[in-house]
């Protein structure tokens, strides 16, 4: 058996891993290939590549990095012997830090499969990282935050009005970090710039990030805006970061450009997840855990301030349930500190996932005492413009008091001095305090909970849409297996006639047929007497259908492009939230880097008019310039 079978057949449960196909095909045959895997020398792995490495970017990376002299000092172990070693007395903070160079994704992936859960917290517990900005993230008895204000249409007032409440709780001293709800530069360089002016004004020791795509950044960077942290979505193989629309060539050139800034010290942030190689058809026959680890390979080399496993991130195609995704979040958090990395975890669960908040208030808990760098504050928990569920500003409070724990020393000095917020001095709470929600609001999350995940299992209706279209399914035939096979969802079932059109427009499901039900009349409302003069193909409306179904069901119509209005994930405020999704030239295989998205349709987000608008915009320039993607930016404003 190879190293790349044993590894998948060695690892826990993972719902990702039986979809590709590459799981143990029993309990027995999933132990007994631990049990072998055990026996494997370390040595091994250097010997064996599991991607070769002529194909391979992060491959290279791997061997090229590997410090043999950091190795040599367990180079004699097995894998099982090395688990025994970890959690042994000898293996001590400083020796650690000293091994971290010699050991590659592969032996941390490997050794993480043998472990229970107390020894993923008992060795991630000796591993030490410690970075530094503004104010220094990782030493010991310290728990760190990233303050994340996202709004469904970027309304400055509100990320304001957001960042100030979560800096009353003392959240926010590892980064006060927004994810734009588009890719439009401009919006970005806003973003960045209030950002900076709220740092500036408290004089907050913290960093600011702005976490749009790195070549967005890059043109924000060369228009002036203040960057601190240069942030990407990474993978552990090369195709997985090209579906990101990223190659390790672009990160050198953004590292080097924010370091010559001279704002700080570590100038990156990666955020990382289970399942995104496998998402993106990019795993190469690796389970997801070691696609995981390899993509900490990638991180390590810009040494940055900051990395997160989003790790319920994407759905239970993935990480099925509440106990996939703890484990997950242990073996990240884990296998990162081991090779020297500062990890932190967007404790998280979406609400297509058989996973709540109890499951996250465990594995939050199990972080704290594994010694995690930072977690996330979400107001309320709740995500509004991505749709999941995180951890809240009084989770934070509610860890450092159970575990005696306190933010970047820079931070509670900062907070102990009682900042010049619009708020009283009094308010801004101590460090030490709990500050719990109270009952109503609980009851009322669950609440919106339970209606969330209605929403997922909420059947379309094509006939309420009162549009004249064409039927189609995909090869999903019911809901559950269109949850769990993402692939089934994603290829056409119906045969169509093809003709010669300039765009076609889909309407499909996806997570929210309330959000389909509500809102996608509106937007073709909107949008056809913008396309006037375009050869339209019939209107589709798609049924149990994932994004890429559009590329396929634009090739078989010979449309030269498609854009697709899907239900998105519902979100405890945003059950109904309609994404509209354009591809240029659609076929099977492309990906997500080669797609432009408007997320956000809904009442409290965009509106149907600025959707068409936007929509309208993007689709003349794909046809102007014969692409889409993250090279095809939303100038819409400027236009």
């Amino acid at each position: 058996m190879t190293l790349r079978e044993l590894l998948a057949h060695a690892s826990p449960a993972r719902s990702g891993d039986e979809l590709a196909g590459i799981a143990a095909a029993s309990a027995e045959e999933r132990v007994r290939a631990q049990m072998a895997l055990a026996d494997v020398p370390l040595k091994r792995f250097l010997a064996e590549p599991i991607i070769p490495y002529e194909s391979d970017a992060v491959t290279r990376l791997i061997c090229d990095s590997h410090d043999s002299a950091a190795f040599a000092p367990i180079s004699h172990l097995t894998v099982g012997e090395f688990r025994d070693w970890l959690l042994s007395a000898q293996a001590t903070t400083d020796r650690l830090t000293a091994l971290a160079p010699g050991i590659t994704p592969e032996m941390a992936a490997a050794v993480s499969k043998l472990m229970r859960v107390q020894d993923l917290v008992t060795a991630a517990a000796k591993c030490r990282v410690v970075t530094r900005f503004r104010s220094t993230i990782g030493l010991p008895g310290r728990l760190a935050t990233r303050l994340q204000p996202n709004h469904p249409t970027d309304d400055l007032h509100g990320i304001a009005e957001s960042i100030l409440e979560g800096l009353r709780h003392g959240n926010g001293d590892a980064v006060i970090g927004v994810n734009p709800a588009g890719d439009n530069t401009r919006t970005v360089e806003a973003l960045l710039h209030m950002l900076d002016r709220i740092r500036e004004r408290f004089e907050i020791p913290t960093q600011i990030c702005v976490l749009a795509h790195v070549t967005t950044q890059m043109l924000a960077l060369r228009h002036g805006a203040p960057i601190d942290l240069v942030f990407q979505s990474i993978a552990g193989t090369e195709a997985a970061n090209t579906a990101f629309g990223v190659t390790l060539a672009m990160l050198d050139e953004a590292h080097q450009a924010a370091r010559e800034l001279g704002r700080g010290e570590n100038v990156m942030y990666f955020e990382t997840g289970q399942g995104s190689a496998l998402s993106a058809g990019a795993h190469h026959g690796i389970d997801q855990q070691t696609c995981e680890a390899r993509a900490y390979a990638v991180a390590r080399r810009y040494r940055p301030l900051l990395v997160n496993t989003v790790v319920g991130f994407i759905g239970p195609e993935y990480l099925f349930n509440g106990k996939q995704i703890l484990r997950a979040g242990l073996e990240d958090h884990f296998c990162g500190k081991l090779l020297g990395l500062p990890m932190g975890c967007d404790i998280c669960y979406t609400n297509h996932a058989e996973a709540d908040q109890d499951d996250m208030d465990t594995l939050l808990t199990l972080l704290g005492v594994a010694g995690c760098n930072y977690i996330m504050g979400v107001p309320g928990a709740d995500d509004v413009m991505l749709h999941y569920q995180s951890t809240s500003f009084h989770d934070a409070l509610y860890l450092r008091s159970a575990l005696g724990l306190k933010p970047a020393p820079e931070f509670e000095a900062w907070l102990r001095r009682g900042a010049d917020l619009p708020v009283r001095a009094s308010d801004i709470t101590p460090p030490t305090r709990i500050d719990s929600t109270l009952t109503p609001d609980v009851l009322h999350f669950q609440l919106d909970h339970a209606r969330a995940r209605d929403a997922v299992h909420e059947e379309l209706d094509p006939g309420s849409l009162n549009l004249p279209h064409i039927l189609v399914h995909s090869q999903a035939i019911d809901r559950r297996e269109f949850l769990l096979r993402p692939d089934l969802g994603r290829r056409l079932s119906t045969q169509l006639d093809r003709a010669d059109y300039d765009a076609a427009i889909v309407i499909a499901d996806g997570l929210s047929a309330t959000a389909v039900h509500h809102h996608a009349p509106g937007v073709i409302a909107a949008l056809l007497p913008l396309l006037e003069g375009w050869s339209l193909a019939p209107l589709i409306v798609a049924l149990q259908a994932r994004v890429a179904l559009g590329d396929e069901i634009g090739a078989a119509l010979g449309a030269r492009m498609v854009a697709m209005l899907i239900g998105e994930r519902p979100g405890l405020t945003s059950p109904d939230s309609l994404g509209i999704y354009l591809t240029y030239d659609p076929r099977p295989g492309r990906t997500d880097a080669e797609r432009n998205c408007i997320s956000n349709v809904r009442t409290e987000g965009i509106s149907y008019d600025l959707a068409a608008r936007k929509l309208h915009f993007l689709m003349n320039e794909a046809r102007r310039r014969k692409l889409s993607g993250v090279h095809l930016k939303d100038t819409y404003e400027l236009a």
